[in-house]
């Protein structure tokens, strides 16, 4: 299966989430005030779900300019 080129420029930005998810993990575990991990858990998830936005968006304008190109 071949990987569409923007999935690949954008995994950076997931393992980059993970990551993030991660070290709340490991900060939980070494009971630091829970707060923190909500705000590191919260941050992580707004990094995620922007991406994905910004990756729908992309592929539906890339969508419509080759739309256009074979209209003309």
């Amino acid at each position: 299966m071949r990987v569409h080129p923007f999935d690949a420029k954008h995994n950076k930005a997931r393992v980059g989430v993970d990551k993030m998810l991660f070290l709340s993990g490991t900060i939980e575990k070494m009971h630091i005030p829970t707060i923190n991990v909500i705000l590191i858990r919260y941050t992580a998830l707004i990094a995620l779900n922007y991406y994905l936005q910004k990756r729908e968006s992309n592929r539906t304008q890339h969508r419509a300019n080759s739309t256009i190109l074979t209209v003309r």
